[in-house]
């Protein structure tokens, strides 16, 4: 299994998911309606019993907790895994999401770390492609994708049980694996 590695930016450390480290203040962010209302699974009401299925969950394919360099505060959570369609079947694809604490929202946080694991997802890991599945009622969200050069394909019923909005973005390296 590959090692996932620490990113920084401009104002963030990008740190591999550490479960009993990061999954309380995820599920701080999780629990605030505005966050919970768009995320593609169920936000969590209990901490400790849902620390165990975060492990289970996160097996170290790819997830992040984003830190601000300067406070050292979480300030969400980022991801970049293998995406499987409704009926739980692999895909070839790869989905980025992101999630960011309310106190932390429109502040470019979720962009400049999602420009940091598709970097890594591009030229690292050599994915051709990216996907990104958003609730169509996440406007922060849609903006990032915006910004970050995704394309919209419409609206989508094969992931995470509810019509959302995909977005795709090839790598610049795409044709190198053609």
């Amino acid at each position: 299994m590959l090692m996932l590695p620490v990113l920084e930016s401009q104002r963030l450390i990008i740190l591999p998911w550490i479960p009993e480290v990061d999954a309380p203040q995820a599920f701080a962010t999780s629990s605030n309606s505005n966050v919970s209302s768009c995320l593609s699974y169920e936000h969590f009401n209990i901490q400790e019993e849902n620390i165990h299925s975060f492990k289970k969950f996160n097996d170290g394919s790819g997830f992040w907790a984003i830190i601000g360099k300067q406070t050292q505060e979480f300030i969400g959570g980022i991801l970049l895994k293998k995406l499987y369609d409704i009926n739980e079947n692999p895909t070839f694809n790869y989905e980025i999401g992101w999630h960011i604490h309310q106190e932390y929202s429109g502040k470019g946080y979720a962009t400049e770390a999602a420009l940091k694991i598709m970097n890594y997802g591009f030229h690292t890991l050599n994915l051709p492609a990216l996907i990104a599945i958003i609730d169509p009622k996440n406007t922060a969200s849609l903006k990032v994708a915006h910004k970050l050069g995704m394309t919209s394909l419409g609206i989508t019923n094969n992931y995470y049980n509810r019509g959302q909005e995909l977005f795709y973005i090839k790598s610049e390296c795409e044709n190198i694996f053609s």
